[in-house]
């Protein structure tokens, strides 16, 4: 058996036990590519040939952030099979600095009344206030249990998160309308592909460039920074393990500049 392949099953073996199930499918996936991409053209793991990789990558309109991940999960491979290589010091490309996607706080009363008004099930109308209200990743919401409920406190108790961090998240009455009280069990059935199916068929009957779920937690995020929301609880509730990470999110728009520039400059 090839020696990457070797490599890269011993690597995801580690991680497939020592990460969570959506963690390991990422990283899976982008090393596959990587290594598949050595193993088809004969090359070996070396600096040269990583240059001729991120050409390669390059030439399929990958963009630095992506293919500093990929080369991220190479590294990582390389170390946990205790390989000394060059390529561990490579240096990260530089990444351009990309606003996140989120909605206004227009946007989200129209999503709002949306949700509300609209003839859509209503298992998909909780699917998308939930992302909404609490700001989940996807495989966080797919894996909320009814007996981890506080239908009292409104809050959820999430037990399997992305990275192994349990804590809580609060929703407010637009999910409450549609959150069935029960004892136990899982609150969904759908995949992440079927949460994704979700907001493309309601796409386009909404007046945004962009829906999808992650964009709500982008939203959610952005939503309680503009109202004056301490960054800690912001952290907590996202599950962040670092507060730099966080911080991302202190970004600002074209509008919200504006009022800023008219409200502290005054001669």
């Amino acid at each position: 058996m090839n020696k990457l392949i070797v490599m890269k099953e011993n690597y995801l073996k580690h991680i497939k036990y020592t990460k969570s199930y959506g963690t390991y499918k990422c990283y899976k996936h982008h090393l596959n590519i990587s290594v598949d991409y050595f193993i088809k053209n004969k090359l070996l793991l070396t600096l040269d040939n990583l240059y001729l990789y991120i050409d390669y990558l390059k030439s399929r309109s990958c963009c630095n952030k992506t293919i500093n991940y990929r080369i991220l999960q190479l590294k990582c491979m390389l170390k946990y099979n205790e390989v000394q290589s060059e390529i561990i010091k490579f240096p990260k490309l530089k990444e351009t600095d990309k606003r996140f996607n989120y909605l206004s706080k227009e946007e989200l009363n129209i999503l709002k009344k949306y949700i509300i008004e609209s003839n859509i099930k209503e298992e998909n109308k909780l699917v998308i206030s939930l992302l909404l209200e609490t700001g989940i990743r996807t495989n966080e919401l797919l894996n909320i249990r009814y007996e981890n409920i506080d239908y009292d406190k409104q809050c959820i108790y999430l037990d399997i998160t992305k990275n192994g961090l349990t804590r809580y998240v609060f929703y407010s009455d637009l999910t409450k309308r549609y959150l069935k009280v029960k004892t136990k069990g899982k609150v969904f059935n759908y995949t992440s592909k079927g949460v994704f199916e979700i907001f493309n068929r309601n796409k386009s009957k909404l007046p945004f460039k962009d829906f999808h779920p992650h964009q709500l937690r982008h939203s959610y995020a952005t939503l309680l920074l503009k109202n004056g929301c301490d960054l800690e609880f912001i952290r907590i509730t996202l599950g962040h393990k670092s507060l730099r990470t966080t911080q991302r999110y202190l970004h600002y728009d074209n509008e919200s500049l504006s009022e800023s520039y008219k409200k502290y400059f005054k001669i």
